[in-house]
Parts: C-alpha cells; sequence; structure tokens
C-alpha cells in the first residue's frame, strides 16, 4: 500500500472550523512510508474555506478539524492530477457512524461534476469490499482500484450540523 501524500504526508480533510494551523508530515506515517505523487493539492469548502487549508496537515487528531454549517456543506480536496487508489481512512469525531443514516457522507470523483458515494457496504456507488468503523475513524478498502482527483466529505446531519468534525482523509494506493 502506498498513501497519496497531499503537501508532505497524505491526502488530508483534516480543517478546523477556528482555523488553527496543523503540523507538517516527515513522509513517514506510523511504518508506512511515504513519496510525493501530486504537485500540490487545493483544498477547498463550501463553508469556512479559509480552514480548509488545514484540511491537508496530515494531522489525524482532533486539534485541527472542519466542520460544516449547514446540511451539504462539504470539504474536497483535489489531488492534483488522476490518482489510482485502494482505499480511503477518513478521522473524524462521528463515533456513531450509520451506514443507512449517516450525518457525514464520503464521495470520490475523477472530475468534480460527477460523485460517487462510497463508505459504504452495500448501496454506495463504489462500495466497499472490507469497511472497518471505529471510534470515529473509517477505513474502506475498495472492491476494485478507483481512478480519482477529488475527495470530499459532505455534511448530511440535518441537526447539529457543526458538532460533526473531519479531522483527516487519508488515500491509499
Amino acid at each position: 500500500m502506498r498513501l497519496i501524500p497531499i503537501v508532505l504526508a497524505t491526502l488530508s480533510l483534516t480543517a478546523c472550523g477556528g482555523g488553527s494551523g496543523g503540523s507538517s508530515g516527515d513522509g513517514t506515517i506510523g511504518t508506512k512510508t511515504t513519496e510525493a505523487v501530486a504537485t500540490g493539492p487545493v483544498a477547498t469548502a463550501t463553508y469556512d474555506n479559509d480552514s480548509a487549508a488545514v484540511v491537508i496537515d496530515g494531522n489525524t487528531q482532533p486539534d485541527t478539524f472542519w466542520s460544516g454549517n449547514i446540511t451539504d456543506d462539504a470539504v474536497t480536496v483535489d489531488l492534483g492530477s488522476l490518482q489510482s487508489i485502494n482505499q480511503l481512512n477518513v478521522y473524524t469525531n462521528n463515533t456513531g457512524f450509520s451506514t443507512t443514516q449517516p450525518n457525514l457522507v464520503i464521495e470520490v470523483s475523477a472530475d468534480a461534476q460527477s460523485w460517487s458515494r462510497t463508505a459504504d457496504l452495500t448501496g454506495g456507488d463504489v462500495p466497499c469490499s472490507s469497511l472497518q468503523l471505529s471510534g470515529g475513524t473509517y477505513r474502506c478498502t475498495f472492491g476494485s482500484t478507483q481512478t480519482i482527483r477529488y475527495a470530499r466529505v459532505r455534511v448530511t446531519a440535518t441537526e447539529n450540523i457543526g458538532l460533526y468534525q473531519v479531522y483527516e482523509v487519508e488515500a491509499v494506493q
């Protein structure tokens, strides 16, 4: 497995509603070594776009995060080019993740126009052959390699929307 690095560490969707800075990675995440394949990602958000820059800090802890303000707010990372991805790991505070009524939806796209929902074992456009949910972390291993350029996390909650925080997303080759 190879993590797709965004800036110095990983494809990260770790943003902060308040905009605190994040830490940079040294190219190593746990025991996995990464190498740069993208020239530089761009992170954007439909709400609090200024804090979207921290979504690429490599920090999986709750000291930096992004959260939405209304239903359908999203944070999106552009990998810079099409990448072959086998797995997505999303770190959040959403420990009660439900695949039937999720508060956060994970989507991927090759062109930022047509989005495919993932992180479902069944029912998603891109189902996971293996889905691990633990302590707010989702690990979705795809049944087949997905060629994507964009990954986003979209808020689908209709109540307490700002309480759902996204710390980071890792794209794994």
